[in-house]
C-alpha cells in the first residue's frame, strides 16, 4: 500500500503571501489548491496566511507537510572555503568563519550551507597548475555557499505559522526552490541565472555547470521591477564572480504581472541589454512537472511558482538549504502523515492479526492430525500384540516385541551369513534340478544340523539331490541320506537329509 503525502508549500514576501497544496503518490502529483493574498501593510502578514489557508482548506484537505519560504533579501550569502570536508567540522567552523564578514553576530543567527562544486573557472592556467602540483601536500578542501538569517526573524515567522495550526519542516530563502527545480529539470541548460525580482526585492541565483554557486540578494525600489534596474545587478553579480564566467539563459520570476511593466516586456528589453535569451519562468512547462490535475484558471507562474517550487522541491527529496535547524530543529516532523501513517499501522497490524490467525488454524489442524497418526499407531499395536495394554513409546514396544517374536521363531539362532530358515530353504531350491520332482514335508533346525524330509520319483533322485547339494558348488559342507525308502503306494521314495550348515 503507498502512502499519499500532501505538501502545502507556502510563499512570503514582503507585500504578499502565496500558498499551494499539491499532493503526491507513486500514481503522480496533482495541484489541489492555491491561494495568493496582497498585502496592504507588511504587519497584515498573520491575517494574509491565515486568508491562504482558508482559502486552501476550503478547496482540500489539510493538515500536510509545510515547506517555507522566507523573503530572500533578509537572509546573508556568502562564499567560502574551508580546509576540510567534514560536514559536522563545517557547521561547528562556520560561524568562526563568517563572524567577521557578517554585520550581526554569528550567535544570532541560524547558518546553513551546501557545497560548491569547482564549477567557476579559474583566472589563469598557472593558477589551476599550481593547484594541481600542490594537491598531494594540502589536505582536501571545500567551497560552500552559506545563508543565514537572524534567529529573531526566524522565530517572528515560526510563531505565525504556529498560530494558524502549521509546523513547517523547511525554511528557505525565496525563490531558492525554485533554483533546485529547475537545475533537476533535464531540459535545462548547464550554466544560467535565475532572476526572482518584485516591487520588494531583487535577488540572482547564478548555476554553473548545474550547480547553484551564487545568492546575490538587494532590496526593492517599490517600483515593478525594469530592465534599466535588472541589468546593473545582473552585471555586478556576473562580474564579481568571475571574468571568465558565460551563461547561456537567463531566467525571469518574481511578481511582474502588472500592467506597465509586464513580464513579457521586460524580458524582451532585459535580453537587448545582456545580449543573452530572457525567459519569464513557467516552473510546470519548465521544471517537466508531469501534474494529473489541470492548472486553476485562477494560476499565475509570476506569484504562485515559488511556492509551488518549494513544495515541488520538497515532494521530490531535492537536497539543499534549510534553516529549520538548531534551536529551531523539528522534533516531531510526523504530524501531517499522521493519518497515514495511523491508516498504515492499522492495515499492518490487520496483517500480523491475519498471520497469527492462519498459523493458530494450521497448527490446530496439524495437532489434529498428529493425534489421528498416533491413534494409528497405538490400534496397529495392540491389535499386533494384544498383551500390551499400556502405550508408552509405541516405537519402542513394536521393535521390542517383533525382536522377542522373532527370537521364537525355529531357526533364528543360527549363526552366520545366512540367519532365516526361509533363506536356507531358498539355497536348497536353487540347487534341486528343475527335472528332479521333489515335494518337501518337513524341515528343522537343531545342533547345526538342518533336518530335510520329503519325497521324489526315485533312489537316483536322491542321489543327485545329495550330490547337487554337497561340497564347494552345493554351499554345504556335509548332506547325509538317514533314509531312503518307498512309500506305501509303492511309486514315491521317502527320503530324509541331514545337512551339516
Amino acid at each position: 500500500m503507498f502512502m499519499t503525502i500532501r505538501i502545502l508549500g507556502v510563499d512570503f514576501r514582503k507585500d504578499s503571501v502565496s500558498a499551494v497544496l499539491i499532493r503526491g503518490s507513486y500514481k503522480g502529483v496533482w495541484m489541489d489548491a492555491h491561494a495568493h493574498v496582497f498585502l496592504e501593510r507588511p504587519e497584515d502578514l498573520e491575517k494574509g496566511l491565515a486568508f491562504c489557508l482558508e482559502s486552501v482548506s476550503g478547496q482540500a484537505n489539510l493538515p500536510a507537510v509545510c515547506v517555507v519560504a522566507l523573503p530572500s533579501d533578509q537572509f546573508f550569502y556568502r562564499n567560502i572555503a574551508l580546509p576540510f570536508t567534514d560536514s559536522r567540522k563545517i557547521d561547528q567552523m562556520l560561524p568562526y568563519e563568517l563572524e567577521q564578514s557578517l554585520p550581526v553576530p554569528a550567535d544570532d543567527l541560524i547558518i546553513d550551507f551546501i557545497p560548491v562544486s569547482c564549477a567557476m573557472p579559474k583566472n589563469k592556467f598557472i593558477s589551476r597548475l599550481a593547484q594541481l602540483l600542490r594537491f598531494a601536500s594540502r589536505a582536501a578542501s571545500t567551497r560552500i555557499l552559506a545563508a543565514a538569517i537572524e534567529k529573531s526573524r526566524l522565530a517572528a515567522y515560526l510563531s505565525i505559522l504556529k498560530q494558524s495550526g502549521l509546523e513547517p519542516e523547511r525554511f528557505v530563502p525565496g525563490g531558492y526552490a525554485l533554483s533546485l527545480c529547475l537545475m533537476h529539470a533535464t531540459n535545462s541548460p548547464s550554466n544560467w541565472l535565475l532572476v526572482d525580482a518584485d516591487k520588494t526585492h531583487t535577488a540572482l541565483f547564478l548555476v554553473l555547470s548545474r550547480t547553484l554557486t551564487v545568492i546575490r540578494a538587494f532590496p526593492g525600489s517599490n517600483l515593478p521591477p525594469s530592465a534599466d534596474f535588472l541589468f546593473p545587478l545582473i552585471q555586478q553579480t556576473l562580474l564579481s564572480s568571475c571574468k571568465e564566467i558565460r551563461i547561456d539563459r537567463i531566467f525571469l520570476a518574481g511578481g511582474l504581472s502588472d500592467a506597465s511593466a509586464n513580464a513579457s516586456t521586460v524580458a524582451s528589453a532585459l535580453s537587448e541589454k545582456c545580449g543573452l535569451p530572457v525567459h519569464p519562468v513557467n516552473l510546470v512547462a519548465d521544471a517537466g512537472i508531469r501534474l494529473k490535475s489541470d492548472l486553476p484558471s485562477s494560476w499565475s507562474p509570476e506569484i504562485g511558482d515559488s511556492a509551488l517550487g518549494a513544495a515541488f522541491a520538497r515532494i521530490n527529496g531535492f537536497p539543499g538549504l534549510n534553516l529549520r535547524k538548531g534551536v529551531f530543529g523539528l522534533r516531531t516532523s510526523w504530524v501531517a502523515c499522521r493519518s497515514g501513517l495511523l491508516r498504515t499501522g492499522v492495515m499492518a497490524g490487520l496483517a500480523v492479526l491475519a498471520a497469527f490467525a492462519y498459523v493458530r488454524i494450521d497448527m490446530q489442524i496439524l495437532e489434529k492430525r498428529l493425534d489421528f497418526l498416533n491413534r494409528r499407531i497405538g490400534q496397529v499395536l495392540t491389535d499386533t500384540f494384544p498383551e500390551i495394554t499400556t502405550i508408552v513409546e509405541p516405537l519402542h514396544q513394536m521393535r521390542t516385541h517383533v525382536q522377542d517374536a522373532q527370537r521364537q521363531i525355529p531357526g533364528s539362532d543360527i549363526k552366520g551369513q545366512e540367519t532365516r530358515l526361509v533363506d536356507l530353504l531358498g539355497r536348497i531350491s536353487s540347487r534341486i534340478p528343475e527335472d528332479v520332482p521333489v515335494e518337501l514335508t518337513r524341515l528343522a533346525f537343531e545342533d547345526g544340523i538342518l533336518q530335510l524330509t520329503g519325497h521324489t520319483d526315485s533312489f537316483n533322485s536322491v542321489e543327485e539331490i545329495k550330490r547337487r547339494l554337497e561340497g564347494s558348488n552345493g554351499g554345504f559342507s556335509l548332506v547325509t541320506i538317514v533314509a531312503a525308502n518307498l512309500n506305501n503306494t509303492g511309486n514315491r521314495i521317502q527320503f530324509h537329509l541331514n545337512i551339516t550348515i
